[in-house]
């Protein structure tokens, strides 16, 4: 699904954490993200261990075990290369909420991860965590993004939600300036996403990937 809606490429990965186990289920390294199944995943500890599967992890698995060290609360992690969040990482402009959906991100900017390169040590995933701090997104300078939440859904439509909000934001800025919100607009639609709304989302893309003949 976010294969399809274009959120990764050749690349990015979604992972959920175990609860049971504490351990990692993560996309493989090489199998194409429109083509991989539920028995093509692995399991990775948080030292980024393989424990089960054939295939090996992503080479930036510590983007995931690091922020599960650092966020109990997290319990799935998108790590995206879409188009207009990376753009902003390029340009150095922060992404802010411009509408109603990106609110479920928290009242910005969208924090920015300053190292541009391949997250492939325990080091530079801890330094990505702290940066993401206890919000839901951070972008990554010319690199991407990641986005995380209480459960593969919520990881799912805040991703979606932060490159639309990109994208809206984008055109925006080619006729003006984005108004944003105030404060107490962010606080009136603090408590809006709830469980019924991000179910209807999550349906929906859901639905559209039934359609195109993925699930």
């Amino acid at each position: 699904m976010l294969a399809y809606e274009g959120l990764f490429d050749q690349s990015g990965h979604v992972s959920v954490r175990r609860p049971e186990t504490g351990q990692v289920l993560i996309h493989p390294h090489s199998t194409p993200r429109l083509d991989v199944r539920a028995e093509d995943l692995v399991t990775i500890d948080l030292d980024g261990r393989l424990v089960e599967g054939d295939q090996p992890p992503p080479s930036e698995l510590f983007i995931h075990t690091r922020i599960y060290r650092a966020r109990p609360d997290v319990q799935a992690v998108v790590h995206a290369h879409s188009r207009m969040a990376t753009v902003f990482g390029i340009a150095g402009v922060d992404i802010v909420p411009v509408t109603n959906n990106a609110t479920l991100l928290g009242p910005g900017p969208v924090p920015t991860y300053p190292d541009p390169r391949l997250v492939r040590s325990p080091q530079q995933g801890d330094a990505l965590a702290r940066m993401l701090g206890q919000g839901r997104a951070c972008v990554m300078r010319n690199h991407g993004s990641v986005v995380v939440g209480s459960s593969l859904r919520d990881a799912f439509v805040a991703a979606l939600f932060l490159e639309e909000n990109a994208l809206r934001q984008h055109l925006a800025l080619q006729i003006g300036r984005p108004s944003g919100f105030t404060q107490q607009e962010m606080a009136d639609m603090a408590g809006v996403y709830d469980e019924r709304p991000l179910q209807k989302t999550w349906d929906h893309y859901v639905s559209r990937a039934r359609h195109a003949g993925l699930a």
